[in-house]
């Protein structure tokens, strides 16, 4: 095994270990784009462009359920 394997390795599990108290939930979300807004459409849209930086950034938060842009 390579030096540079085992520190993937170890920092894989290091990941797991941190995460492994966390409860995982999934929301499925319908949204009426009919009765959106311009502004609205556009930051849902720009939202879902920009999911992985937002889903990372949640799950970073301290809390949450209180996540605030």
């Amino acid at each position: 095994m390579s030096e540079k394997g085992g520190r993937i390795r170890q920092t894989l599990k290091e990941t797991r270990e941190r995460r492994s108290g966390m409860r995982c939930a999934v929301f499925r979300l319908t949204i009426d784009a009919s009765r959106l807004s311009k502004e609205k459409k556009d930051c849902l849209a720009r939202l879902f462009v920009e999911k992985k930086w937002f889903k990372n950034a949640v799950i970073a938060s301290e809390a949450i359920y209180a996540f605030d842009l």
